[in-house]
């Protein structure tokens, strides 16, 4: 129960962030928002909240955390530190088997 709602949880950071990064981007006005960028994030946030109802397998969660961290990096010299505490808690819902499906 706990890897639930730590998923939905999760999925709300990364929700909240993108709201950020496209505020911020669209304050600065000089360059467009990285559309690729959002989908990269909102994917990994859609995983995420399947894992939150239990859809979503347990690749599918590594392959957020990868996605999450890959985004992070990438927006290092910006934003992207706020999407350490995304990426640390998709690592452990998968750390917490919050994937699996039980009964």
């Amino acid at each position: 129960m706990r890897a639930r709602y730590l998923a939905a949880a999760t999925a709300v950071w990364v929700t909240a962030y993108l709201l950020v990064y496209v505020a911020l981007i669209d304050q600065q006005g000089d360059t467009p928002v990285a559309w690729w960028y959002v989908a990269l994030v909102g994917v990994a946030g859609l995983f995420l909240a399947g894992a939150a109802i239990r859809r979503a397998p347990m690749f599918v969660l590594i392959l957020a955390v990868a996605a999450l961290a890959v985004s992070m990096i990438i927006a290092l010299a910006s934003i992207g530190l706020l999407l350490l505490p995304a990426v640390l808690g998709a690592a452990a819902v998968i750390g917490l088997g919050g994937a699996e499906r039980q009964g």
